[in-house]
């Protein structure tokens, strides 16, 4: 069975994560493995006094307790029935969560995001989401904070035509199967950029594994792919963005672009990071679908 790891603060973020990731679970066959990582202790200290430990939590029992109230509360108007798990952890945030991944061999990470952030990647994905996305093998699946789940019609796929990507158009197409929503494939064209990629080659070799009415295409041009990301999305309605991690290409464009911040602030859009080479996801395990609203 399939294990999505959802990552738990207690926050209405991680609210909205563990409800997306109910609906996802209910309807790919997996189970649900709720963490919370918390520090192991708090340093306290008063005028002229040394320095001692203040435990978070007294037991690890207490702090299961918490986890298991907080998410009998958050699923209550849920209609969805699925296995969940539940582990509690001491230390830093983002290496408790990425051993997890190892360890019990985690499909997905869902992780709810806020802003009040210094940067704009901040303000989407939160520091710990961030590095999550940049070093976790699989799919990390973002949820803002200002996201409003329902149905997913449309898919945007923000792509840089690189071959290296079809793996996580596999993946992508599971998650368009599975919604039954339509796809697109978009290429922005950053000024100089067109020249020194063969669009049609690149396309044709990234679509081959779709049926022709199965995705679109698009290619827009902008001075900046995080400004044609947001543009396109908001004039199409996206309710879900993706696109592939790594050190270069649209994420290096993502990191630098001086434009980025206003398009990430006001996007409102689950995101779903793709590690380009990471291990074989399958999403499809039941021939039950999740279809639009008439």
């Amino acid at each position: 069975m399939k294990t999505f790891l959802v990552a738990i603060d207690y926050s209405e973020e991680s609210i909205k994560a563990l409800e997306l990731a109910l609906q996802l679970a209910s309807h790919t066959d997996a189970q649900l493995l709720l963490c919370h990582v918390f520090e192991s202790s708090v340093l306290v200290a008063g005028v002229d006094e040394p320095v001692y430990a203040l435990p978070a939590y007294a037991t690890k029992k207490e702090a299961l307790g918490k986890l298991r109230k907080f998410t009998t509360l958050a699923k209550k108007n849920t209609p969805y029935a699925v296995p969940i798990r539940f582990t509690v952890k001491a230390g830093n945030v983002v290496q408790e969560l990425l051993e997890l991944v190892s360890v019990r061999d985690v499909s997905m990470v869902i992780i709810g995001t806020r802003g009040g952030y210094t940067s704009y990647l901040d303000k989407i994905l939160g520091t710990i989401a961030e590095t999550l996305v940049q070093h976790a093998p699989c799919p990390v699946l973002a949820v803002p904070k200002d996201a409003v789940l329902g149905q997913v019609r449309e898919i945007v796929f923000a792509t840089a035509l690189e071959p290296a990507e079809s793996d996580a158009l596999q993946v992508i197409h599971q998650v368009q199967r599975l919604f039954a929503a339509k796809l697109t494939l978009l290429y922005v064209d950053v000024a100089g950029e067109l020249g020194q990629v063969n669009v049609a080659i690149e396309k044709n070799y990234l679509l081959q594994a779709f049926a022709e009415e199965e995705v679109a295409f698009a290619q827009i041009s902008s001075a900046s792919v995080a400004e044609g990301i947001e543009q396109y999305s908001k004039d199409h309605d996206a309710d879900l963005v993706a696109f592939t991690v790594a050190d270069h290409g649209i994420w290096g464009d993502l990191l630098h672009s001086s434009v980025a911040s206003k398009m990430v602030q006001r996007l409102s859009v689950p995101m779903l990071a793709l590690p380009k080479y990471g291990k074989a996801v399958d999403l499809i395990k039941t021939e039950e679908r999740l279809k639009p609203a008439n």
